[in-house]
């Protein structure tokens, strides 16, 4: 860092500390404070090497700058070195300076784009949010702009939803009427608004005749992939007027594709709204494409968790067999429930999670934001304790380069709800290019985002012992007791997992022998792993064992509360293989 940067931020650090919750700042002291953590941020990214590592800190930079009005967003984005991308990023930065009421910066956002297709929808994309805003008027001014006929017509009808999401139906029919080139794809869009905009207000016969007079625009479509479009459209339409049965039926009318499986989708979280869980889980396991099903399951969990069922939200989940799917939206259940409030369900939530190395990163997240909503809730103390256990799982996160964007969020937490001043600390003590990157990029994410929280409320951040921490968070404690503890507790487990498998299945059916066979196995091989003395690079009887372990797991649903141990140290167990092949001579090292 700079000297003069240093003694700047310095300066803001002090200016912190004097003021506790930060409520007396002013706008100029916010975006002063928020520069010096973007020019540290992007000093530590220039510093990545890895080009693909360093394109994605360019892009988590360029949305905060973007997110933060600072005029440097543009210049950000268009460092990245992928160009289809960059172009990606240049529109996410226009749509979030224009949400920040920065048009200006926007336009010279779209202007900085020399692809002309990439240019045009840009332009759509701040039209639409012009839209959404109420200027209209402004957002007609930037259709104009548009060369493409195409992608005018597109922005047009994109437009006109705008008009019928502000409530004026009519002039968003006047819009389709006075503008030339929509095509049947537009009208659909259109249409999908207002069928949507008459189930709101209960106008169940309106938004079913206008999901039939879609019917008619789809047989109008060009060909087969616009009808699938449309098809798409016109679902989401049936099930906003209640005709679930017929959506489903034209959804699965669809050829496979991505129309098919999003309409499919919309069917499974229409069911599960009107209460018809089980339905809902069906459809979803009908989608094809592994995951795309998946996401169908986490839409359903979310519309439970919506409509008041949180239960019934971590039920569905549970339903994932990919441990990894199923712990990254248990991550997602629990910060929606902290956020509304429901700290004790959002630690249930977080209870699911696997405490395997390589899912810690799925926990500090989820417990940041429970602090957060503890400290609003009052009870500061109990938030100082969560975000001491979060910012334990982080740190035990490897390699570096997992643990970055997580350090972000924490250093992002500390800044928004509690001590600016600390997370300016843990930001400047950061070593690793790409740990300094994130950290900066959440201390600046934080800082804005403070001034817009209701009461920060400060809370201590050096927590008790993890042993009196909440929850069953105990694979600390396992991984302090030596190898012979560990083979008992992990003994102990398997045997839980034996008599699971000894027992029959929901459906009185005995469990197949070739799983209890592959469980009886990998027991044998962790037996041999913690008693027969191995060399440091002997990799291939400990690969042998991860890989039994691994078959073991494959199943996770019906064990989840019996092996997490395991799980966990089959991941830590990973990380040091990789380590030792990796330094390992090249003999060594096992063939693919």
């Amino acid at each position: 860092m700079s000297r003069a940067v240093s003694a700047a931020w310095g300066m803001v650090l002090l200016l912190v500390a004097a003021s506790p919750t930060a409520m007396s700042w002013s706008a100029s002291e916010v975006i002063d404070a928020e520069t010096h953590a973007f020019a540290e941020a992007r000093q530590a990214i220039d510093q990545v090497e890895d080009a693909e590592k360093r394109d994605r800190m360019l892009r988590d930079l360029a949305r905060a700058q973007a997110e933060a009005g600072d005029e440097s967003a543009a210049q950000t984005a268009l460092a990245i070195s992928d160009a289809q991308d960059r172009y990606w990023r240049l529109d996410d930065v226009a749509e979030a300076q224009v949400a920040a009421g920065q048009l200006a910066l926007a336009m010279k956002t779209a202007q900085a784009i020399d692809d002309p297709d990439e240019r045009d929808r840009t332009y759509h994309t701040i039209a639409y949010q012009q839209g959404l805003g109420g200027d209209f008027e402004g957002a007609i001014r930037t259709i104009d702009r548009i060369q493409s006929e195409v992608s005018r017509a597109r922005a047009v009808a994109a437009f006109a939803k705008t008009q019928v999401l502000a409530g004026d139906i009519d002039a968003a029919m006047e819009t389709l009427a006075d503008r030339q080139g929509v095509t049947p794809g537009g009208e659909a869009l259109v249409y999908e608004a207002i069928a949507q905009a008459h189930a709101e207000v209960g106008d169940l016969a309106a938004a079913s005749t206008t999901a039939q007079a879609m019917r008619r625009i789809m047989d109008r479509a060009p060909d087969e992939k616009s009808r699938s479009d449309i098809a798409e459209r016109v679902v989401v339409a049936l099930t906003s007027a209640g005709h679930i049965e017929e959506a489903l039926e034209l959804a699965e009318s669809l050829p496979e594709g991505w129309s098919k499986r999003r309409s499919l989708t919309t069917c499974a979280k229409a069911q599960a709204r009107a209460g018809d869980v089980e339905a809902a889980v069906a459809t979803a396991q009908r989608i094809d494409g592994q995951y795309s099903a998946y996401d169908a399951l986490r839409d359903i969990a979310l519309t439970r968790l919506e409509d008041g069922h949180a239960d019934g939200a971590v039920s569905v989940i549970m339903t994932i067999p990919d441990l990894m799917v199923r712990t990254r939206d248990l991550q997602i259940i629990a910060q929606r429930q902290a956020e509304a409030g429901d700290i004790d369900g959002a630690l249930a939530t977080v209870d699911r999670i696997g405490r395997g190395a390589m899912l810690l990163s799925r926990l500090g997240p989820a417990l940041a934001d429970i602090a957060v909503a503890q400290a609003q809730a009052g009870r500061p103390e109990d938030a100082g304790n969560i975000f001491y256990l979060a910012n334990q799982f982080v740190n035990d996160i490897r390699p570096p380069y997992s643990r970055a964007t997580e350090i972000g969020y924490l250093v992002e937490t500390l800044a928004k709800a509690s001590d600016p001043a600390e997370a300016g600390e843990v930001a400047e003590a950061q070593t690793i290019a790409e740990e300094r990157a994130e950290a900066y990029i959440g201390l600046a994410r934080g800082l804005h985002r403070r001034m817009n929280l209701a009461t920060p409320i400060p809370f201590p951040v050096s927590g008790p012992s993890l042993e009196s921490a909440p929850g069953k968070m105990n694979l600390h404690e396992f991984t302090d007791l030596d190898t012979g503890e560990q083979l008992g507790v992990v003994r102990e487990k398997l045997r839980a997992v034996f008599a699971l498998l000894q027992a029959p299945d929901v459906q009185g059916r005995p469990k197949p022998a070739a799983l209890r066979e592959s469980h009886l196995k990998a027991y044998e091989l962790l037996q041999a792993y913690f008693t027969k003395p191995r060399e440091d690079n002997e990799i291939a009887p400990q690969l042998q064992f991860l890989m039994a372990m691994q078959s073991v797991h494959r199943e996770q649903d019906a064990y989840a509360d019996v092996d997490r141990v395991v799980l966990a140290l089959v991941d830590r167990l990973q990380l040091q293989l990789a380590q030792a092949a990796r330094d390992a001579p090249p003999s060594d090292r096992p063939s693919r």
